[in-house]
């Protein structure tokens, strides 16, 4: 969108979106400037052993027990190679490998996700978790393939929209309608291209109500919201462009 010319002819000043977030009350919406949500990359880690019967091990290389060292130690790399104080995460969200449960499989695709803040350590995270990896798998005679598919970068809030978003906010639901987010969260967001092409704020609309169930947070599998949150959604959009235009 923003190469085929969104951002310009008008050209815009300002962005600003919603998104819903169960896990802050109805009514209320949450934001902060600077850092908001984290750069999201996938990566696919195939490890390759060698194939076999069950009952004879020791003929095989098992990529069953290759790939689980692998995903135990990449655990290791947040908890003891990054800085406590710089948020990482390294998760395993896809395991596929083996074909029956008598045949040691020959090979495993490791499918997960990276996260990071900073640019730095994106670059830095995927040349780790090649390294212990690939150092794993040559302990166990193994041999792996480690493959990266860039997704989103992090998402940042521009400090002036983000004053703006929050006085209009406050204005339509007085102090107690803002809650002002302490740190940002590791969730990626592909908003992040608009607002690192032009000034931009991107704040959650409170959609939990524990009466009727709405607490549960993205991608739970009893994930629901509040209809009423739509309502304080489009009025905070509304007043910031009204507030907006008005300066």
């Amino acid at each position: 969108m923003i190469r085929a010319g969104v951002l310009k002819n008008p050209r815009v000043d300002a962005i600003v979106a919603g998104h819903i977030d169960a896990t802050t009350p109805v009514g209320r919406v949450a934001l902060r400037a600077g850092a908001v949500m984290a750069a999201a990359d996938r990566f696919v880690l195939t490890i390759f052993g060698q194939g076999g019967h069950g009952a004879f091990p020791h003929q095989s290389v098992d990529a069953v027990a290759v790939a689980s060292q692998v995903v135990v130690g990449l655990q290791q790399l947040v908890a003891r190679e990054m800085d406590p104080l710089e948020p990482a995460v390294v998760t395993v969200g896809k395991i596929q490998g083996g074909t029956a449960f008598n045949i040691i499989a020959g090979s495993v695709v490791l499918e997960g996700t990276l996260r990071s803040l900073t640019p730095a350590l994106r670059r830095d995270l995927p040349r780790r978790v090649s390294r212990i990896a690939r150092g794993i798998c040559r302990a166990h005679r193994a041999t792996c393939r480690f493959e990266l598919e860039s997704g989103h970068p992090a998402l940042y809030n521009h400090v002036g929209v983000t004053a703006a978003v929050r006085a209009a906010a406050k204005k339509l639901s007085g102090p107690a309608g803002v809650v002002e987010l302490e740190h940002p969260v590791m969730t990626g967001e592909d908003f992040t291209y608009f607002a690192g092409a032009v000034p931009a704020c991107f704040f959650r609309v409170g959609g939990g109500r524990a009466a009727g169930g709405f607490m549960h947070p993205w991608h739970h599998p009893a994930f629901d919201f509040d209809e009423a949150a739509l309502v304080t959604g489009a009025a905070v959009l509304a007043q910031t462009a009204l507030d907006f235009l008005k300066a």
